[in-house]
């Protein structure tokens, strides 16, 4: 089933639509946010001759300290937490 949002209460950053890879409920009342591959955001941004280290001191200022409604959020993947995760919970807490 396809989910159809409201697109105008999303804040979105132009020129990165195609790094979006969902929404995630980030605020503590619940309101979800867009979500952007971090990696494909440096990627649509190197072609514009930008390094991986300006798109990082960009986000940083750009985004504001204290986290707001609807501001989107970056993921960045990262295999080793997930590995990190599982050697740590052998036998440890668990969410139920």
């Amino acid at each position: 089933m396809e989910l159809k949002y409201d697109l105008n209460y999303f804040m979105a950053i132009e020129g990165l639509d195609d790094a979006v890879i969902g929404t995630a409920s980030f605020s503590t009342d619940g309101e979800e946010v867009l979500a952007y591959d971090f990696e494909k955001a440096v990627e649509i941004l190197a072609a514009l001759d930008w390094t991986k280290e300006e798109v990082e001191a960009w986000l940083d200022s750009s985004m504001p300290e204290e986290p707001t409604a609807r501001y989107p959020i970056f993921v960045y993947r990262d295999e080793n937490v997930r590995e990190q995760l599982k050697s740590q919970r052998s036998g440890g807490r668990t969410l139920n």
